[in-house]
């Protein structure tokens, strides 16, 4: 049946309406168009070649020619080593370029970005770089790897944090953005085979059966990267999925969603959302808001409550008998997602929170220390400062890193940290209580200044300019002072 259709629809080159198929393949008149809509959708819903597009018509996906049996692809890996505060430091890079079947020697770089990276590469791995036939310098060949790797497709088992690396770095010496393709290993290996366990690219290469000799370098890892690639793309051949687009839509349409007939909004409206972090209002028929809630990925969070095999969570199934419409709100970060979320619950006490008990963890065991903490906008170059003087207040301001002398920062600063008086802040207690709790989990991810290890006022703005004026913020460098 579904390959007549995709015939039918292959010869009509336009959309068709569903009352045409159903009285072509089910010789039934469309009376009930709900009906209708049931039978079709549920022979052809789960099949990824056909999409109903907004005026409810059916067509077939339109893929490009980009094959990927005849794509260029490019490994990647990189050599760090472990500083403080579980801060990686990167020392060397490996670039593997392989088409199809074919696989060529990794090229090395040697990471001088810095001459402290140059120094402790020389330092720790003087071995490598003895071994190595020919150890070229990142800065001088930044502009022929930014090249290769805008005409290949980027492959790791977490491409996405690799690129973000590259792209920062090649910016740097180049003055390019970075705008290659890239696939993630771990999401194919995941969807391909749900049962296993991914930690990282030797669980993959484990689960299918390649040989290897562990601990892996990092020359190794772009290997076995390799065969884990191509045997993944024996599997994905066989799935009927052969070019870079189908790839996306085999990874982005994976879990089937549910229909959206009873609410405000469509499946393009959850496909449309933003991927940064905010805050999200769940309004029921008479506009009342019933749930609040925050995510560091809009998107992926709001699709979670969409995918059909979830309906049968007890939240999620209480969740769609009252939703009707969805609002959102973006933040800069997901600290003040967090805050918003509080706020906004305080203020609306939607019913479903007040079920689950939002906010009520235990509190930081560290929260008596005296911290400025820095996080970096996803939405524009602005930087929020976070004033914490223990649990008795705590302030915040955002700021341009170029427009650094148009804030009062001394001024804050001073009343926080060095007045002999107790100062009230811009931060209710309730809202320090929270940051406290996010920042024990993630304190580790993010930059800030000790203020107990301050000499005075003018060594803690030397610093704050120091970090403001560092663009590695933008790609969250650790920064503990």
């Amino acid at each position: 049946m579904k390959e007549k259709i995709h015939q039918y629809l292959s010869t009509a080159g336009k959309p068709v309406p569903t009352a045409e198929i159903l009285q072509q393949f089910f010789k039934m008149n469309a009376a009930d168009v709900a009906q209708a809509e049931h039978i079709v959708r549920a022979v052809l819903g789960d099949d990824q070649r056909f999409l109903q597009d907004e005026n409810g018509d059916w067509r077939l996906r339109n893929y490009d020619s980009k094959s990927l049996h005849n794509l260029k692809f490019v490994f990647v890996e990189f050599e760090t080593l472990r500083t403080g505060r579980r801060r990686e430091l990167p020392l060397f890079l490996a670039i593997s370029e392989k088409q199809d079947s074919d696989r060529s020697q990794p090229d090395i770089y040697i990471m001088d970005i810095t001459p402290e990276t140059r120094c402790l590469a020389e330092k720790y791995r003087h071995d490598l770089i003895d071994e190595a036939q020919e150890l070229k310098s990142f800065s001088q060949h930044a502009e022929t790897i930014y090249q290769t790797l805008n005409k290949t497709v980027l492959v790791h088992p977490k491409p996405y944090r690799i690129k973000s690396a590259l792209d920062y770095l090649i910016r740097q010496f180049t003055g390019n953005d970075l705008k290659c393709d890239a696939i993630s290993l771990s999401r194919i290996a995941k969807k391909l085979y749900p049962e296993m366990k991914i930690r990282s690219i030797e669980d993959i290469a484990s689960h299918l059966d390649i040989e290897m000799v562990e601990p892996l370098s990092f020359k190794d890892r772009i290997a076995v990267s390799m065969d884990v690639f191509l045997l993944l793309l024996e599997r994905l051949t066989e799935n009927g999925v052969t070019t870079l687009d189908q790839l996306n839509e085999f990874l982005e349409i994976g879990e089937k969603l549910v229909h959206f007939d009873n609410f405000n909004f469509d499946q393009e409206f959850v496909k449309n959302l933003p991927q940064v972090p905010g805050v999200y209002l769940m309004k029921d028929n008479a506009g009342e808001i019933f749930y609040v809630g925050k995510a560091r990925n809009l998107k992926s969070r709001l699709t979670s409550y969409f995918i059909e095999r979830t309906k049968i969570e007890q939240k999620i199934s209480l969740i769609h008998d009252r939703l009707h419409d969805i609002e959102i709100k973006r933040t800069a970060n997901e600290l003040e997602a967090l805050l918003t979320e509080f706020e906004y619950i305080r203020r609306y006490n939607p019913q479903v929170n007040t079920q689950l008990r939002v906010h009520q963890q235990d509190v930081s065991e560290f929260r008596n220390q005296r911290l400025i903490l820095f996080l970096p906008s996803e939405l524009n170059d602005e930087i929020s400062m976070y004033l914490l003087n223990g649990t008795k207040s705590a302030f915040s301001l955002t700021v341009q890193p170029d427009k650094f002398n148009q804030h009062d920062i001394p001024g804050h600063i001073r009343s926080m940290f060095f007045s002999n008086k107790t100062v009230g802040g811009s931060i209710p207690a309730e809202q320090i209580e929270i940051i406290w709790r996010w920042l024990s989990r993630n304190r580790d991810s993010v930059n800030y200044i000790e203020m107990d290890r301050i000499r005075d006022l003018d060594d803690c703005m030397q610093k704050i300019k120091a970090m403001l004026s560092d663009a590695d913020l933008r790609l969250q460098k650790i920064f503990h002072y």
